[in-house]
């Protein structure tokens, strides 16, 4: 797995749209590496990141739902 991914362009936008247009049901998950509650700094940073670039990914490819998982914080009681 890895942080960075291949910026999209406008011919593969426009294909995708035109692909799913009327015909399915698009969901998108997010990378398991995301840990917006982890106390390393660079990689909370990373997943927040992470986490903007995904939904502007889903507004420019008309996707409307999103799955990820917020990770979590070893040193919280989970009291």
């Amino acid at each position: 797995m890895q942080w960075s991914a291949k910026p999209l362009d406008l011919d593969d936008i426009h294909s995708f749209k035109c692909l799913v247009r009327d015909n399915l049901m698009v969901v998108a998950h997010l990378s398991y590496l995301v840990n917006l509650g982890s106390t390393d700094e660079t990689i909370r940073e990373k997943s927040v990141s992470a986490v903007i670039n995904e939904i502007k990914w889903c507004r420019l490819l008309g996707i409307k739902s999103l799955i990820f998982h917020h990770g979590s914080n070893k040193s919280c009681n989970p009291r």
